[in-house]
């Protein structure tokens, strides 16, 4: 969750090339052409927020039972 409330989705994708290889990594943003598949996992019993764990560093997921 942004400090905001809102929610924020933190993709990863793995994408193939013409000639077969593949690239992955963070998904930031993009444009499908042709077909998407996409699979959603939500943990039960976890929230996830991002704090500032180490000052000076960018924040990082944290995962809390509920």
């Amino acid at each position: 969750m942004k400090s905001d409330g809102k929610a924020f989705i933190h993709a990863h994708a793995s994408l193939s090339g013409r000639d077969m290889s593949v690239i992955g990594g963070h998904l930031f943003g993009g444009t499908v052409n042709n077909t998407c598949e996409m699979v959603f996992l939500v943990p039960e019993g976890l929230t996830f927020e991002r704090k500032v764990l180490i000052e000076g560093e960018p924040p990082r997921f944290c995962p809390e039972k509920k």
